[in-house]
Order: C-alpha cells, then sequence, then structure tokens
C-alpha cells in the first residue's frame, strides 16, 4: 500500500494488528515509506548462492547493521515479525491486505530510515556487484528450446571424471552461454588427456617427446581440431548443424568474418559462406567441392575442411562468450538465441562424437 492508503487503513497503534504500528512517515523519495523507522525495499532479483533460509544482515563500512535482508517469497502473513509485517503492509494491495492466504511477491531489503539517503544515493544501484542482488534490474530469462524430441545416443563415455562432472554442471546452466562453455571445456580436457597418453607412451624417442609438448603451445583450434580428427567420422552430420548458420548470418558475419582471425578456413572470405548456403544442402561434398577448389576436391580433403571449418566455428564462439575485450565481438543476451540454436547445435553434434567409446 501506498502512504496515503496506510494512513487510511487505520493500523497505527492498533491492538488489532498482529504487530504493532508506532509511525508511518513518507520519505517523498519514489514512493518509499517509512514504517516503525524502517524502510522496505523491495529485492527484484537475487543470487542463487544464496540459501534463503534466514534473515542476512546489512552493515555499513564500519560494521554497523544498517539493515536485514529478508527473504519473503511464499511466506504467508500468519508467519510474519515486525521487519517481515512491515514488508507486507509495503507490498499488500489495498483490497488484499490482511488475507491470510497472501504471499510475498518479493524479498525485501528492511533498512533503518536514517540510513535511506546514503543508501540510496551510494549503493541502491551498485548491489549486483557488492550484494548479489538486485533492487531494480531483472536479467532476462532464458531463451528456451522447443524440442519434441530426443534421440538416444548410443557407446558414449566419460573418458575422464571431470567430464562426467561437467556434464552434470552443464544441466544446472540456464543460459545457452554457461551451457556452451561446459561443453567446450569436454573438448579441452581430451586434447590434455590425448597429449598425456601420448607421451606416456613414448619410451626414450626425446624427439618425438619435444614435437608433442610443442603441440602443447599451438592455437586452441588447432587443438580442437587434434581431438576432432581422431575421433569425428560422420561429417555428413556436421555439415547438417553447420547449415544452421544461413538462420543468423548477421552475426555469424561479426563473429567468423568481422571480428575473424587468420586461422579461417574460408579465408575471411563472407561471400564463400553467402555462395555456399544458397546451393541447395548447403555445406556437403558437391557443394565445397564447388565453391573451395583444392580444399575440397575429394571426400578426404572435404572432411579435412569441415573439421577445420566446424573448429574454428566452435572456438571464434566460445571467444564472444568467454572474453570481453576489445578484438573480439561480445555477444550479449539478446543474441542468446544464436547460441542455443546454432552453437549448441553444432558443438553437442562433436562432442557427441568425441566422447564416443573408442
Amino acid at each position: 500500500m501506498n502512504y496515503s492508503q496506510l494512513m487510511s487503513s487505520n493500523i497505527i497503534e492498533n491492538k488489532d494488528m498482529p504487530i504493532w504500528i508506532e509511525s508511518i512517515k513518507d520519505l517523498n523519495f519514489d514512493g518509499y515509506i517509512s514504517i516503525n523507522n524502517k524502510v522496505p525495499i523491495p529485492i527484484a532479483d537475487m543470487s542463487s548462492i544464496y540459501k534463503q533460509d534466514n534473515p542476512v544482515e546489512l552493515l555499513d563500512e564500519e560494521g554497523n547493521e544498517i539493515g536485514l535482508i529478508y527473504y519473503c517469497t511464499n511466506n504467508e502473513v500468519d508467519a510474519l515479525n515486525e521487519w517481515k509485517f512491515i514488508a507486507y503492509l509495503y507490498e499488500v494491495e489495498e483490497q488484499n491486505f490482511m488475507d491470510n492466504e497472501y504471499e510475498f511477491q518479493k524479498s525485501y531489503l528492511l533498512l533503518r530510515e536514517e540510513c535511506f539517503i546514503e543508501y540510496m544515493n551510494d549503493f541502491f544501484h551498485t548491489a549486483p556487484i557488492w550484494g548479489n542482488f538486485s533492487h531494480k534490474d531483472v536479467f532476462p530469462a532464458p531463451y528456451k528450446k522447443n524440442l519434441t524430441q530426443i534421440n538416444v545416443v548410443r557407446d558414449l563415455e566419460y573418458h575422464t571424471p571431470v567430464h562426467q562432472d561437467n556434464s552434470l554442471r552443464a544441466l544446472k546452466q540456464p543460459y545457452a552461454f554457461e551451457r556452451y562453455l561446459k561443453l567446450y571445456h569436454h573438448m579441452e580436457l581430451l586434447f590434455d588427456k590425448d597429449l598425456v597418453e601420448k607421451i606416456t607412451n613414448l619410451k626414450d624417442d626425446f624427439t618425438e617427446l619435444g614435437i608433442l609438448l610443442k603441440s602443447f603451445d599451438d592455437s586452441e583450434s588447432k587443438r580442437l581440431i587434434s581431438v576432432m580428427n581422431d575421433r569425428c567420422s560422420n561429417i555428413d552430420g556436421i555439415c547438417k548443424c553447420l547449415n544452421l548458420v544461413d538462420n543468423y548470418k548477421d552475426i555469424a558475419k561479426k563473429i567468423f568474418f568481422d571480428f575473424g582471425k587468420g586461422s579461417d578456413p574460408l579465408g575471411k572470405d563472407y561471400s564463400l559462406l553467402e555462395k555456399i548456403l544458397l546451393e541447395q544442402g548447403g555445406f556437403n561434398e558437391q557443394n565445397c567441392k564447388k565453391h573451395l577448389g583444392n580444399k575440397a576436391n575429394n571426400r578426404e580433403s572435404f572432411e579435412r575442411f569441415i573439421i577445420k571449418l566446424s573448429a574454428y566455428w566452435i572456438y571464434r564462439i566460445r571467444c564472444s562468450i568467454a572474453h570481453n575485450k576489445i578484438g573480439e565481438y561480445i555477444l550479449n543476451h539478446s543474441e542468446e538465441e544464436f547460441v542455443a540454436e546454432f552453437g549448441e547445435t553444432l558443438i553437442n553434434a562433436v562432442v557427441l562424437q568425441v566422447l564416443k567409446k573408442k
């Protein structure tokens, strides 16, 4: 309720109220009010790191308590203490006042009135940084895929316990950006595992050892190619995933070409991508042979090209998610569909092949 509604509700020093209310004050600041010298400030969004079982003290820079954070969502009115009842008075609509079935819609910071102006000026907007909660902004909901069927895949295995851990962590990520990075970690770890196994199998061949150790310093995309070369056999299946980029050519142009690198298998030539996608079937052996010449003039070279292109695109998407720096295209939330529908589909297709049993 607002200040006028509270004042007309006859709750000050009313013995019939579940909590004794001594004072109500209009703070003349964006509709905020002080009740019993405590100011209820709604929390719009909160990190999942908090257990949300008990109130949390909010301390100033000298360690003095200036308020309490209460997780009010789904708490009913009859279970309230003074602090929560004040939050309830602020949140409840006048027509629902004292409805025993009412449930909170938000959690609240109950701030001591004398700290209100300083808090609003110095801390309100930066709460997501120092407190892991937000009073105002709620991050947009994650993009949801419209799936109607899922296919089982035979002969997969976790090559290390970390691969299993990554799979389970990915399940808990609501946003495609974080899921993508977990899938990428599967491939990163496989290169390191392969390298260790190759070194272990060496005897006294120090030349070969030097070559293997040098490969550890290769570019990230070369490492992905190494993992895929040994394990990816369904190249045509990967091509089907590559063709999905046709729905997102504007974003693809920015990530793969405008912010591309010299290792681009298409030579940073966006017109080549357009020509291939205009052909019936998009990325297939026939179309690649037609437009790429020696890069795909037979089945073997075609497969090498597809693996190189997939590795390059997978890596460039990863950089656009993981890096926030000049020289990289930075994906924002409005582009999550691109990652969910194209990026995840492509890297999933590759991961399902590299995690096959040998």
